[in-house]
C-alpha cells in the first residue's frame, strides 16, 4: 500500500481515468453528475448493464420481497467460499451507503487488477444494497415502523430481516460491514466494531487493523476524513455486536451530513472507498482472517469455555460458565421461535412434548442470546436450562427422519469410546449394537474389520447404513455428526 493515495489509485482503474470521465456502465447518480440518487428501477438496470460489462463471475437475483412487496436483489461476485457480505440501507432515509456499495459493486466485477480476478476465483462476496427498499429514500424504518437494525435476533418476523438472517445463515461471511449515515461530525466517514463480549481478542485486533491500517489510510489518501464513531449500544439487537454471534468481524460505517444533497457525492465516496479497503484487507491477509475464524466455529462446536450473554467487549456481563448441554422448551414456546430454528440454524430434536435445542456448533452464540434467562434480549423464549447430563436427551436419527430418544439412566453405560478424544473416533451405543457412521468424515468409523459388517446388518435392529445424524455428546463434551 503507498503512502499517498489518490481517488484514482483506490477505485477500480475503469471507473475514473485521468481526465475524470465516468466509466461504464454507471450508477444513476453518478450519471446524474451527483444530482439523483439511484432508484430502486436504476437499480435492476444498473445490475443488467454491469452483467454485460462484468469480466469476474456476476450475478443477482431477486431474494425475497419486502412488505409492500418490492423486490430485494442478493449479488454475488467470484466463486467459492464467501469472504465478505456488504450491507446497505437498513434504514431507508441513509441512502449513501446504498450509492456506495453499487458502485464497489461495479468497480469489482469489471476489475481487470490480476490479485482481484485470482482472490475472486476462489472467494466471492455477496451484496445486499437496498434492504428497506419500502423506506427508501425518506423513511428510517421499514413499511411495518421496524427498525431493522434493532431487529437481527429477529424478535418482529420482517421480511427484511428474515431474507438477511437467511443469506448470513447459507453464505456464512467472515467479514459483515453495514453502512449507514448520521446527521454531522467533524469526519466525512466514521467507523465502529463490535462491542460483543464474546468475540476474541484476535478478531477484535484484526478488525481494529481493517480499520486503522486500511479504511483510514485510503480515505485520507483521498482527501477525506474519518475516526471512530463512538455508538452506545451494546445489545446484539443490531448488525455490528450481531455478527459476533455468527463469527464473522462486524464493521460500521457511518458517513456525515445525512439529508444535505449538496455533499452527497462525498457521503457516496467515502463509503465505496471504504468498501475497497474491506475487500483489500481481506485479499492480503485472508489466511489469518480465515484462521482465527475456522478456530472459533471449532471452538463452539466442542461447547466448551463460557459464553456470555449480556454485556460487551471492555465489561462482558452474565456469563454461562459452564456451559449448558442445550435448552428444553415446550411445544409452544418452540412454535414462538420456529423462525429462530429455521433461520439461526438451532439443532433441536423432539421426545413426546419437550423439544431440546442444543448448545452447539456455530449456532451456539444465537441460542445463548435467544434462549438462556439471563440474556439481555428477554422478548424471546425462555427455555429451560440443561446442567445435568442426566436430564438431557440424546437421539439418534434415521434416514426416514424417525428418532429414538434416550435418557441417560436408560442406557446402562452411555458411550463406549473406542478411538481417541476426537471427531476421528468409532462410537458405539451399547445394548443398541448399532454402528455409528461419521457422516461428515465420509468415512466408516468402526473397531472391527470391513468384513464385520454384514453381520452387523443381519441383526434384529436397524442396520447402520439407515443413520443420518448421531446426536450424542461424547467425551470433552465433543459432539460427532
Amino acid at each position: 500500500m503507498s503512502d499517498t493515495l489518490t481517488v484514482q489509485d483506490l477505485l477500480c482503474p475503469c471507473y475514473v481515468d485521468s481526465i475524470g470521465l465516468l466509466a461504464d456502465p454507471a450508477t444513476q447518480l453518478e450519471k446524474s453528475g451527483y444530482t439523483n440518487l439511484t432508484t430502486l428501477e436504476n437499480e435492476l438496470t444498473f445490475y443488467k448493464e454491469v452483467t454485460e460489462a462484468a469480466v469476474n463471475h456476476f450475478e443477482y437475483e431477486i431474494v425475497g420481497y419486502s412488505v409492500q412487496n418490492r423486490p430485494l436483489y442478493k449479488v454475488i461476485i467470484g466463486q467459492g467460499e464467501t469472504s465478505i457480505y456488504y450491507l446497505g440501507l437498513q434504514h431507508g432515509n441513509e441512502p449513501a451507503g446504498r450509492e456506495g456499495i453499487l458502485a464497489f459493486i461495479r468497480d469489482l466485477a469489471v476489475s481487470e487488477e490480476e490479485n482481484i480476478q485470482s482472490f475472486l476465483g476462489e472467494r466471492s462476496v455477496v451484496f445486499l444494497p437496498t434492504m428497506n427498499p419500502d423506506g427508501w429514500p425518506n423513511a428510517r424504518e421499514n413499511a411495518n415502523g421496524v427498525d431493522l437494525n434493532r431487529n437481527w435476533m429477529l424478535e418482529s418476523e420482517q421480511p427484511e430481516s428474515l431474507i438477511n438472517a437467511g443469506i448470513i445463515r447459507d453464505y456464512k461471511p467472515k467479514i459483515i460491514l453495514d453502512a449507514h449515515e448520521m446527521l454531522t461530525s467533524t469526519h466525512d466517514l466514521e467507523f465502529d466494531l463490535s462491542d460483543n463480549p464474546n468475540q476474541t481478542t484476535t478478531m477484535r485486533n484484526i478488525t481494529q487493523a481493517i480499520l486503522l491500517e486500511y479504511v483510514q489510510p485510503y480515505l485520507s489518501g483521498a482527501g477525506y476524513g474519518s475516526g471512530w464513531y463512538n455508538s452506545s449500544l451494546t445489545s446484539v439487537y443490531h448488525a455490528r455486536n450481531n455478527s459476533t454471534n455468527h463469527h464473522a468481524l462486524g464493521i460500521l460505517f457511518e458517513s456525515t451530513n445525512r439529508g444535505d444533497f449538496s455533499v452527497i457525492e462525498t457521503r457516496m465516496k467515502t463509503h465505496q472507498i471504504g468498501c475497497k479497503a474491506i475487500f483489500d484487507y481481506y485479499v492480503d491477509n485472508k489466511g489469518e482472517l480465515e484462521n482465527e475464524i475456522e478456530s472459533r466455529v471449532n471452538y463452539h462446536k466442542t461447547n466448551d469455555g463460557s459464553v456470555f450473554v449480556s454485556g460487551d467487549y471492555d465489561n462482558p456481563g452474565n456469563e454461562l460458565n459452564p456451559p449448558p448441554y442445550g435448552y428444553k422448551l415446550t411445544e409452544i414456546q418452540y412454535n414462538n421461535i420456529s423462525h429462530l430454528v429455521e433461520y439461526f440454524d438451532f439443532a433441536v430434536t423432539v421426545d413426546g412434548d419437550d423439544y431440546y435445542v442444543d448448545f452447539k456448533d456455530r449456532s451456539r452464540l444465537s441460542v445463548a442470546y435467544a434462549l438462556d434467562q439471563a440474556s439481555d434480549v428477554p422478548a424471546l423464549e425462555e427455555g429451560v436450562r440443561i446442567t445435568e447430563e442426566q436430564d438431557w436427551h440424546y437421539h439418534i436419527v434415521y434416514a426416514d427422519n424417525s428418532t429414538c430418544a434416550y435418557s441417560v439412566d436408560s442406557i446402562p453405560q452411555l458411550i463406549v469410546n473406542i478411538g481417541a478424544n476426537n471427531l476421528d473416533s468409532s462410537f458405539l451405543v451399547p445394548e443398541v449394537d448399532h454402528l455409528i457412521v461419521n457422516l461428515e468424515m465420509a468415512t466408516i468409523l468402526h473397531p472391527y474389520s470391513v468384513d464385520a459388517i454384514p453381520a452387523m446388518q443381519q441383526s434384529a435392529i436397524r442396520p447402520h447404513n439407515s443413520i443420518l445424524k448421531f446426536d450424542f455428546p461424547i467425551k470433552d463434551k465433543q459432539w460427532a455428526s
